[in-house]
């Protein structure tokens, strides 16, 4: 797989199968990891 935005669908796939999760679950803690680590950058 190339490194590339457009795969990010099937690369959160993947990971969420290989964790035994949710692909949307995924998704989430993702996007709640990345407003924790950016709080203090990004209003």
């Amino acid at each position: 797989m190339i490194n590339h935005p457009a795969n990010l669908t099937q690369a959160y796939a993947d990971l969420a199968h290989l964790r035994g999760m949710a692909p949307a679950i995924l998704e989430e803690t993702v996007a709640a990891n990345f407003s924790r680590l950016t709080a203090h950058i990004l209003p």
